[in-house]
């Protein structure tokens, strides 16, 4: 048995408005401290991520266990994920904000979030569907995971492995959505694929930034 995604989005999206507007205001308190660093930038932003996980794993995939048997599992992985972070909220690890640098990893961490913001809903128009019958941003999983990675490139630190493992797994899963029909998922494969590429290679190269070094960034 297959579930059909479409009208599911549809029915889900009708059934929490106007949640959408709340996650898009949350977003933009996410964004002002990941390019603001301040004492407290890293508990907000991992706070915010969880809460989105969160919300997903649990409102948008949850009620559909019984239909299709699947969607438990990503509910489970979901929430997992959201309290991996929530849990880096009250325990940072590392850090989430960033003195904000003129490089690749920046400018993609940028695109991706630009994608999960306006992309995704602008490429499933001109594939001829629109609200409500569309990923919404950060309250279903692909425009979240697209996100999410964009906001682990804007960091200057190294990033966990452990906070990439569900993200990558679901972004590659984005190749079954893409053959769905979905074709607005290309971004979302692109964005395990080639975020994935670049933490690795960043975190490889570069030596963790001194707190004289971040200062010195932001200044610039």
């Amino acid at each position: 048995m297959s579930i059909d995604l479409i009208p599911v989005m549809a029915e889900y999206n009708e059934a929490i408005w106007p949640i959408q507007i709340v996650a898009y205001v949350l977003a933009g308190l996410l964004l002002y401290f990941s390019v603001r660093p301040t004492g407290y930038s890293t508990r907000i932003i991992a706070g915010v991520l969880g809460i989105f996980w969160l919300w997903t794993g649990l409102a948008f995939f949850l009620p559909y266990a019984l239909e299709y048997t699947p969607t438990y599992y990503f509910s489970v992985l979901f929430a997992f994920q959201g309290g991996l972070f929530l849990f880096h909220a009250l325990r940072p690890t590392v850090e989430l904000s960033c003195a904000c640098r003129r490089d690749v990893y920046n400018i993609m961490g940028l695109v991706f979030i630009l994608y999960a913001l306006g992309g995704y809903p602008l490429v499933t128009w001109l594939a001829g569907r629109g609200y409500p019958e569309m990923a919404t941003f950060a309250v279903t999983p692909c425009p979240l995971t697209v996100f999410t990675f964009g906001i682990f490139l804007l960091t200057d630190r190294h990033v966990p492995h452990y906070l990439l493992v569900i993200p990558v797994l679901w972004a590659l899963s984005g190749v079954v959505w893409i053959g769905h029909g979905l074709v607005e998922d290309v971004g979302l494969v692109l964005s395990g694929v080639v975020g994935l590429g670049l933490l690795l290679y960043r975190d490889a190269t570069r030596p963790e930034p001194t707190p004289e070094d971040r200062i010195a960034q932001a200044y610039r």
